[in-house]
């Protein structure tokens, strides 16, 4: 548990440096922070464990890359 309590530590550390900045809602950090968490947590448990291959035609590498994506830019259209 203390290597997760400091990956999340450090996860919300970021995001908070960022709602500073004026990069992300600084509304509800601990809701942003486990949105990022459980996202990329559940990506990560699925990439490792196969359970995507069959599923995408992207590498595991691409497909995390843009989970990332969605997440740090969002996925509604806005136009």
């Amino acid at each position: 548990w203390r290597a997760t309590k400091i990956s999340l530590d450090l996860l919300r550390d970021d995001l908070r440096e960022a709602a500073e900045a004026g990069l992300v809602e600084k509304s509800d950090l601990e809701a942003l922070t486990l949105l990022f968490w459980s996202s990329l947590h559940g990506v990560m448990s699925l990439l490792m464990s196969g359970r995507t291959a069959p599923h995408s035609s992207q590498s595991p590498e691409e497909l995390a890359t843009n989970v990332v994506d969605y997440l740090l830019k969002g996925c509604l259209k806005t136009d």
